[in-house]
């Protein structure tokens, strides 16, 4: 049967073309954008498309469980990290220790992560300082170092960890040099409390020395190792009610901490114990 009229006309190229256009309209045959999608014109075209869909879909497949275990991997290395923080402002040699453990598993996950070194070589530091353990002072300048090849930023902990190798080295000038330019912008009670140590060991009496000491009291909170300090700071001195005011503080900070435990025997004024 012939078409009527007007449905000839409908399809008729003249009608669908654009003036001056020597090729034919395609409805929604092979080559055009129709609902189901995109038909191509050739079999070679379709063979493209196939190969092209099934590369996408394989990307997808290799890269969801990828970002899933990437996305594991940054929270357990999150948790670590708080348990390490916790660790360090216990501020005791088992604390310390403990730190170092965990960062151990922190770089089976991540060897790369520069916070995660600094809080090392800051344990390692304090460790060799304050517990006299020198061996303890290479692998401190070895974390350091790896952290700042994986980071140009310095953190807090890595400042502090400098500075304590500093004082350990006995490079006092060295380490005021680095915190001095940039100390005024740091609130970090850990390396507030190593330039003082610094500022202490060069000029116990200086101004700048009483304006770090004046910084870190308004500063040091519930920081048992900063209490620590001040303390015997102010006992060195002959101020027993400053230094009986940070021991309590160290008390109540850390129970158990080894120097509030010994600042309980001192002789203070009426007697009383700690």
């Amino acid at each position: 049967p012939v078409a009527p009229r007007h449905v000839a006309d409908f399809f008729a190229q003249d009608t669908l073309a654009l003036p001056g256009d020597a090729a034919p309209v395609e409805t929604a045959g092979p080559g055009r954008l129709t609902i189901v999608g995109w038909i191509p014109k050739t079999s070679g075209s379709f063979r493209t498309t196939v190969a092209i869909t099934a590369t996408v879909l394989l990307l997808a497949a290799i890269w969801i469980p990828y970002s899933v275990l990437q996305s594991r991997r940054e929270k357990a290395v999150n948790t670590l990290g708080s348990e390490m923080m916790t660790a360090l402002n216990q501020d005791s040699y088992a604390e310390y220790k403990k730190a170092i453990e965990l960062g151990d598993r922190v770089f089976k996950l991540n060897p790369k992560h520069a916070v995660a070194l600094s809080m090392v070589a800051y344990a390692h530091s304090v460790l060799a300082i304050e517990h006299g353990q020198k061996e303890h002072l290479l692998q401190a300048e070895e974390f350091l170092a790896r952290a700042q090849k994986e980071s140009k930023e310095p953190n807090e902990w890595g400042l502090a960890a400098q500075a304590d190798i500093a004082i350990q080295k006995n490079q006092v000038a060295q380490g005021l040099a680095a915190l001095e330019p940039i100390i005024d912008k740091i609130a970090n009670v850990r390396v507030r409390l190593a330039y003082a140590s610094l500022l202490v060991a060069s000029d116990p009496r200086g101004a700048k020395t009483q304006a770090a000491i004046a910084k870190l009291v308004e500063i040091s909170a519930n920081d048992v190792r900063a209490h620590c300090f001040l303390g015997w700071y102010y006992l060195e001195r002959g101020n027993v009610i400053d230094a009986e005011k940070h021991f309590r503080s160290a008390k109540d900070a850390v129970k158990n901490h080894a120097l509030a435990i010994l600042a309980r025997h001192f002789p203070w004024p009426g007697g009383e114990v700690l």
